[in-house]
């Protein structure tokens, strides 16, 4: 029988420790040694053992409400291949043709997604994958073709992915669910859950890089994460665990050797959340059209003046454009626009009319930015000039600095599967004719 201390609450055990202190294990270490913990073990933990009180931010969202939001998520169809709309369940049923080997729907952000060292990041997916056929192939995480972590499901085999390119070349370590060593949600641990696959889940990962971080697989179910795996790194390997953390979310479907059929990969809503707030987003840089000014040939006219994109070998840099300016060397009413992947002119030798070459921007660091700058150059038609980010005018005399909204997110993004950048592109029209335009930009690259 347990006995009462006077004037407590807390119970001792002839042959055990206080049962209020000792708590279940809620896992297990990689030598399948229990995990106590001295806390509320309804808390989640960071992989420092720290509980997690602090405040979180949503860096990335989406909720396919109306459409496939075309401007958020790129896609990429072999034949056989399908991605459609369903609007009624609010989601993207991806599709492949069973009698087509080879047929493959990927659908991956246009951005990399933002980590901050320090601050563990939590992405999570609700997606529907079906029941496993031999041949066909899901995966669902934050990956590319050379670094990143996803759930991976081929005939009736589920598997947590790590993929990296560290060692000079793509690795992949890969581990079944009967070998998970948390919850397995096979029936069989703490949980007694059995995970179904043909129903609805929200697939939720947890990851810190250092190069040496902990990356984690969880299932949200009956309002709790349940851990399913843990990848260990530190004090077990010498290279980083992945080459970078800098990469997109990411969805694909394959029939890799079918037999015949039609089967679909369901993409839901997705967010990621770091723990804490950002704070510092990294290193500010800047770039400034010409001082003798770009040619407004024609007033009321639309003429690129500054452009900026990621450089070629750079594209999973994160690069948040903050600030720009417009105006006139005579101080006389302008229009802006500020536009994501306008039609441009094609670019020419520097000198001649049109835009210059592309540069890369001065800067005594590291920088993943290059920019274009334009001399006299030919109008942008309404049609060509892209997606419009920011628009407005300044009076005469202006040029002021114009401030982006923080909660919007401007980040640069790349298209055809993460290998060609986004161009953002400032236009100006003038209320005169020939008149010469001014601007520069200011942006935050995380490093």
């Amino acid at each position: 029988m347990g006995i009462r201390l006077p004037n407590s609450t807390n119970y001792v055990h002839p042959d055990e420790s206080n049962l209020l202190e000792t708590h279940r294990a809620m896992g297990f270490d990689p030598d399948g040694r229990p995990v106590l913990r001295i806390d509320d073990t309804s808390l989640q933990h960071t992989s420092a053992d720290r509980a997690k009180v602090s405040d979180y931010e949503v860096v990335f969202f989406n909720t396919f409400q109306f459409d496939k939001e075309d401007d958020i998520w790129d896609e990429s169809t072999t034949t056989g291949g399908s991605a459609a709309h369903d609007a009624d369940a609010r989601e993207i049923v991806m599709t492949v043709d069973g009698t087509q080997a080879g047929a493959k729907v990927i659908r991956q952000t246009y951005s990399v997604q933002r980590y901050v060292p320090g601050r563990q990041l939590q992405t999570s997916y609700a997606c529907v994958f079906g029941a496993g056929v031999a041949g066909i192939r899901r995966r669902v995480g934050q990956f590319d073709e050379r670094n990143g972590f996803f759930l991976e499901q081929i005939g009736d085999e589920l598997a947590f992915v790590v993929r990296s390119d560290a060692s000079g070349s793509v690795v992949e370590t890969r581990t079944l669910q009967a070998d998970w060593n948390q919850d397995r949600l096979d029936g069989t641990g703490t949980t007694g859950i059995t995970l179904d696959m043909t129903k609805r889940q929200i697939v939720y990962f947890e990851m810190e890089w250092y190069g040496a971080g902990l990356c984690e697989l969880k299932f949200v179910i009956d309002d709790h994460a349940r851990t399913c795996h843990k990848y260990f790194h530190a004090n077990r390997q010498e290279l980083p665990w992945m080459g970078t953390p800098f990469v997109p979310a990411r969805m694909e479907i394959e029939n890799v050797s079918a037999t015949s059929g039609t089967y679909t990969l369901k993409q839901g809503s997705s967010s990621n959340v770091l723990e804490g707030r950002t704070g510092k987003q990294g290193i500010s840089a800047s770039v400034s059209s010409p001082i003798t000014g770009t040619t407004l040939t024609t007033a009321n006219t639309w003429y690129p003046v500054l452009s900026i994109r990621l450089q070629s070998g750079r594209l999973n840099g994160v690069v948040l454009p903050r600030y720009f300016q417009v105006a006139t060397i005579d101080n006389t009413n302008i229009f802006y626009r500020l536009v994501r992947n306008a039609t441009l002119p094609a670019d020419v030798v520097a000198g001649q009319n049109g835009p210059q070459p592309y540069l890369v921007v001065p800067d005594s660091g590291s920088t993943f930015t290059e920019y274009q700058t334009y001399i006299n150059p030919a109008a942008v038609a309404e049609g060509d000039q892209g997606s419009r980010l920011d628009t407005g005018f300044v009076t005469g005399g202006g040029g002021t600095q114009i401030k982006l909204d923080d909660d919007v997110q401007f980040q640069i993004g790349r298209s055809s599967l993460g290998t060609v950048s986004d161009e953002f592109t400032l236009l100006v029209a003038a209320s005169g004719s020939n008149k010469d335009a001014i601007a520069s930009i200011t942006w935050i690259e995380q490093r």
